[in-house]
């Protein structure tokens, strides 16, 4: 197990072009009772320090001149091989956000931050990322023992991931529900002082300052609607409030409509009329197995149709996703670097389930996904 002392002597990387912002997380994190911290305002050093020192953390700054923090991500994921960035990056960007996610950062820090939750999160990637490596070591010494051991540390790694899964979705939750609740809040109240601003220009004014304040008002109103699109699309990406309030149908109509729109590629979606108990975890792994479906298929497919079917039959509950691209190859579906086929794979898995990704013959790529479902579950979601 990792005990809090380990926690605290782990390897902290920071990451940033101020030497303020430094001291800041410095002094922070000493406090603390973390020993064991390094720093660097050269972000072109992080590739070469993280190939040495193998950092249990990196604290990276995503704004800095010259190389930004997106540019390092791409180049620790050329260091660490086994397509686990211990990275948590730091932004006030709210775009930023959602983007260092996808690119493979494991949380994120928003700026100007609160002390107690940063150290909340620093804690939380800490202890992940030790379980992670504890069980890599499990598993190599269980392969030196056998495959009678093998397979014991298999059920042990599985169940890690389980709960490694389960925390990252309670912190998207939490992320969404931030972002939603109070940076919108926040952008309708800024809002409104500018339309009040507004009114009071429509008082008498100099005509040549009257249009050029109306002018900066309109301006200013453009990019409050656009900030306020940008955090329904956040909070929305990193878990829909459809897929809680609704349930897994609704969910799977919005993205396939959202999909339709981003892409022009036509997505149609088939899902029961009448709803079905379904527990919370059923409900969130179907639904990230079909975001990175989709994903897939706007990035490599060339389709120009898919069709989305969910029913549930003799126990199982059934996701299927077809495109009529120019399909999947072999190659790919054996690779071990695949690591969204491979977290597709894991997540019906880890449910006792099962996904299996193949080429159609007439052209184009299946994912089907079959999961059990008991008839007596206690349902948090509704099918």
């Amino acid at each position: 197990m990792i005990s809090p002392s380990d926690i605290l002597r782990a390897g902290i990387l920071i990451v940033d072009d101020q030497e303020d912002n430094i001291s800041l997380l410095e002094d922070m994190l000493r406090g603390a009772g973390y020993v064991s911290i390094a720093s660097t305002r050269n972000p072109r050093e992080v590739c070469e320090l993280y190939r040495k020192n193998r950092y249990a953390l990196i604290l990276l700054d995503l704004e800095m001149p010259g190389l930004d923090g997106f540019q390092v991500l791409e180049g620790v994921k050329a260091v660490e091989t086994d397509g686990y960035l211990p990275v948590l990056v730091i932004t006030a960007q709210p775009d930023h956000m959602l983007r260092a996610l996808k690119a493979g950062a494991r949380d994120f820090i928003s700026r100007p931050f609160d002390l107690a939750e940063a150290l909340v999160r620093v804690h939380n990637m800490l202890e992940v990322r030790l379980l992670h490596l504890e069980a890599q070591r499990r598993t190599e010494q269980a392969e030196a023992r056998g495959e009678q051991a093998m397979r014991a540390s298999r059920e042990e790694l599985r169940a890690l991931a389980a709960r490694i899964q389960a925390a990252r979705e309670e912190e998207r939750a939490h992320a969404a529900r931030e972002i939603h609740d109070v940076l919108a809040q926040e952008l309708t109240c800024l809002k409104m002082e500018v339309a009040w601003l507004s009114r009071r220009l429509a008082e008498p004014i100099e005509t040549s300052k009257q249009n050029v304040l109306q002018e900066k008002v309109g301006a200013i109103m453009d990019l409050t609607d656009k900030a306020s699109q940008s955090v329904r699309r956040i909070a929305a990406d990193l878990r829909p409030v459809v897929l809680d309030s609704l349930g897994l149908c609704a969910a799977i109509e919005w993205v396939a409509a959202d999909f339709q729109k981003r892409t022009e590629i036509r997505c149609k979606a088939s899902v029961p009329g009448q709803g079905l108990a379904m527990d919370r975890d059923r409900s969130t792994a179907l639904f990230r197995i079909l975001q990175e479906s989709l994903t897939n298929v706007a990035r490599h497919a060339q389709a120009t149709k898919v069709e989305i079917h969910l029913w549930r039959e003799a126990g199982e509950v059934i996701l299927t996703v077809r495109d009529n691209g120019h399909g999947v190859p072999l190659s790919d579906l054996k690779d071990p670097h695949s690591i969204g086929l491979l977290g597709m794979r894991e997540r019906a898995s880890m449910l006792g389930g099962r996904c299996a990704i193949k080429a159609q013959a007439g052209g184009g790529t299946t994912v089907e996904v079959r999961l059990p479902i008991a008839l007596t579950a206690n349902p948090d979601n509704k099918l």
